[in-house]
């Protein structure tokens, strides 16, 4: 029987406006944040989130990490690697982030979360 830590709500709207545990960045591997949804992060959230992925570094395609969400209503931002900087996302590196993505947040924190639309492709 799925409990409330089992479950995953999806909500539409502005990502960096709402109150939830976590939101989910779709990032590239060098975690800049740069213009779209990564954007609206950085200059909602502030510098710091982008000083915590500059001590970070480049991760590996596919892979997520989390940092602090800055002055966003979040408490934490998941960001996925579906990209290289400049690159496309591809099927695979779609499938590989979202997993991974959901196990860092299994295995990090208790949240409910939110999916940018251009992480979905939307």
């Amino acid at each position: 029987m799925a409990g409330p830590k089992d479950r995953i709500i999806i909500k539409q709207g502005d990502i960096t406006d709402m109150e939830v545990e976590a939101i989910v960045n779709a990032a590239n591997t060098e975690l800049v944040l740069g213009s779209g949804v990564a954007g609206a992060i950085r200059k909602k959230g502030g510098d710091t989130i982008q000083e915590e992925c500059d001590n970070i570094g480049r991760i590996p395609l596919g892979q997520a990490v989390i940092t602090g969400a800055g002055k966003l209503k979040s408490k934490y931002i998941i960001h996925a690697a579906g990209m290289h900087l400049g690159g496309r996302v591809t099927e695979e590196s779609l499938r590989e982030c979202t997993m991974n993505c959901l196990l860092r947040a299994d295995h990090s924190i208790s949240c409910d979360w939110d999916w940018g639309r251009r992480f979905s492709g939307r």
